[in-house]
């Protein structure tokens, strides 16, 4: 009963995303791209301000499952630090443009919000 009950949600899920456009694997797609920019900020982050990988916490989301998407990040970095933000900015929009080039992902600058906390 429990695997008819999946199934039948699948189904709902892939024929109602389908008009759209949206796969499972164009959503699996953008997870890998959301993770490989949060892996990249953390030790681009690390490297460049001298902090530790496991001191920097950050949320990086979309909601977009279109053509363009739209990047949030959250960046939080330990109360001591002493970096500027403009500097953690200009780190997280380097990130994002050059893995959106590698992955061939349309990302403009319109489309990033970032917050540093």
């Amino acid at each position: 009963m429990k695997r008819i009950i999946l199934i039948s949600i699948c189904l709902i899920l892939f024929f109602s995303l389908k008009p759209f456009g949206i796969s499972a694997q164009s959503i699996d797609d953008r997870l890998d791209l959301l993770i490989e920019i949060k892996h990249e900020i953390i030790a681009s982050i690390a490297k460049q301000t001298g902090l530790e990988k496991g001191s920097i916490e950050i949320m990086v989301s979309s909601d977009s499952v279109v053509e363009n998407i739209d990047v949030y990040v959250s960046v939080n970095l330990p109360k001591d630090a002493k970096i500027d933000e403009a500097t953690i900015q200009q780190i997280v929009e380097s990130i994002i443009r050059i893995i959106s080039k590698k992955e061939n992902a349309t990302i403009s600058e319109e489309n990033i919000e970032i917050t540093i906390h």
